[in-house]
């Protein structure tokens, strides 16, 4: 289920629902890399989040950095 733009190939943006129930919010653009990030659905309405981001990596390893303090 979606609730959304989706341009196969090209661009999803919206919500989305996977098969086994995770609802994800998704911003996702072909060429740039992925950011993953999984949060509370109580607290924020969603399982994930993913984002397409040149600055994916950078990102990811300010929140990983972030969580380990």
């Amino acid at each position: 289920m979606r609730s959304g733009l989706a341009i196969s190939g090209y661009r999803k943006l919206g919500t989305f629902t996977h098969p086994s129930g995770a609802r994800r919010l998704v911003s996702m653009r072909r060429g740039y890399p992925l950011l993953r990030i999984a949060v509370d659905r109580i607290s924020v309405g969603f399982d994930e989040i993913l984002l397409s981001t040149a600055a994916a990596e950078s990102i990811a390893a300010d929140l990983r950095s972030d969580a380990l303090s």
